[in-house]
């Protein structure tokens, strides 16, 4: 659901078995900047996690990053940009991941699709 520039949800999943409960909420802070806050429980075992992301939207390209922390200690990482103006009729990326960035390099994709 929606409250003004909030977009909020709530999830449930194995509600039988594991009981996997989650909320994300997206706010849109400007027609470029939206950013987003997201966290989730198990229940059963009692595992967690805990999150954010922000992506910013300029007139050539789009921004974003994002991490989550959890309750094995990990920090996943995710930054990213792309543009469909620079080059016309092209898609151009980069992104860096990380699964747990305090224990990992993570890995650097760049790339290109062309549409011809």
């Amino acid at each position: 659901f929606k409250v003004d520039k909030f977009d909020i949800a709530v999830t449930g999943k194995d509600l039988i078995n594991t009981t996997d409960l989650g909320a994300i909420v997206d706010f849109t802070a400007t027609d470029e900047i939206a950013v987003g806050v997201n966290g989730g429980y198990t229940l059963t075992g009692g595992a967690w996690y805990a999150g954010g992301s922000v992506e910013y939207t300029a007139e050539k390209f789009v921004l974003s990053a994002d991490a989550t922390y959890d309750s094995s200690n990990a920090l996943e990482v995710n930054l990213g940009v792309e543009s469909e103006a620079l080059v016309n009729g092209a898609l151009l990326y980069a992104s860096y991941g990380v699964t747990d960035i305090l224990t990992a390099k993570g890995a650097v994709t760049v790339g290109a699709e062309i549409s011809f």
